[in-house]
């Protein structure tokens, strides 16, 4: 989840960085996991590191009565049925969440008119999926289509009107505290996770209450 060098962009590395963490968060919460903080980090280069750290999902899981899961459904072709997405639970879920971060920044770059080309943080999320995929043993095409799935899924879920609010409005959040770090010369951003919580629920019952 490393800033990126690349003088010639049109987002700002705050802003990516901002979206990718963004997009771990409100993912890992609507599947159920309870957001224990962000933590933004500043790196030699200027730029800041990011952390979204989560809590494996108990039993029952953390279910936001604010998230609009009868929505934002996932077709799930196998089955022939829908299914409420906070059901990827377990390694599925967790491939999901660490995918999640890229989703966010490829719609920041739909959303801004410029190339997904830019939407190269969180590579080691990716790496880190392929990993653990190979080390179940799985052929290579197979877990290249597993892969493929769970990027397909995170953008799907946060492409959804609903979702895609809450990308936004936690982005514009986490930007504020990234500013207000660099203001004051301050290395080290933590945000709790019942602040980030807060802000996602608030912001999926304001989108609840828009005119339809």
């Amino acid at each position: 989840m490393n800033g990126s060098q690349n003088s010639d962009r049109v987002l700002s590395d705050p802003y990516i960085v901002a979206s990718d963490e963004a997009g771990h968060a409100i993912l890992a919460h609507i599947l159920g996991r309870e957001i224990e903080c962000i933590q933004l980090t500043l790196n030699v280069r200027g730029t800041y590191n990011g952390i979204t750290i989560y809590r494996q999902p108990c039993l029952p899981p953390h279910i936001d009565p604010d998230v609009p899961y009868e929505k934002i459904k996932i077709h799930i072709q196998q089955l022939d049925r829908e299914i409420p997405l906070w059901l990827p639970d377990g390694v599925s879920g967790i491939r999901v969440i660490h995918c999640a971060g890229q989703a966010a920044q490829i719609l920041l770059c739909r959303q801004k008119g410029v190339s997904e080309m830019l939407a190269t943080l969180g590579m080691g999320d990716c790496r880190l999926i392929i990993r653990s995929l190979k080390e179940e043993g799985i052929p290579k095409q197979q877990w290249k289509e597993q892969f493929r799935e769970a990027q397909s899924l995170a953008l799907q879920i946060l492409s959804s009107p609903a979702c895609s609010a809450v990308v936004e409005n936690l982005t514009t959040f986490l930007l504020t505290k990234i500013y207000h770090a660099q203001t004051h010369n301050s290395n080290h951003i933590r945000v709790e996770g019942h602040d980030i919580q807060n802000i996602i629920s608030t912001a999926f019952r304001d989108f609840a209450r828009q005119p339809s």
